[in-house]
């Protein structure tokens, strides 16, 4: 990066760093070369969020962000990781793709 950031998350996926900004507080994780960025507070609104943002980077040159389900209530200063758990535990979770803008190559 040639200019200083706040606001931001960062995570590895792949020996690549990518930097995630736009709220503060938020928790990230990463999954199968998806990065998800948890609530936050938005720097834009200064309120809170309840999203769940979603960077895909399975295909280099074609990241892709979208939202997946929403939180049952905003939050910030979340922590985040990955747990493994057997499909039936959560059988009505799905993913709604929604495209929100394209990045460039990292």
């Amino acid at each position: 990066m040639l200019q200083r950031r706040v606001y931001h998350v960062m995570a590895v996926v792949r020996r690549q760093l990518y930097v995630l900004g736009g709220q503060n507080e938020s928790g990230v994780a990463v999954h199968d070369d998806r990065i998800y960025v948890v609530g936050g507070y938005s720097i834009w609104t200064n309120e809170p969020l309840a999203c769940i943002q979603v960077l895909d980077v399975s295909t280099e040159g074609k990241e892709e962000v979208f939202y997946g389900p929403t939180l049952p209530f905003a939050s910030n200063g979340i922590a985040t990781c990955f747990l493994p758990a057997p499909y039936f535990t959560c059988p009505n979770l799905q993913t709604l793709q929604v495209p929100h803008h394209r990045i460039g190559a990292v």
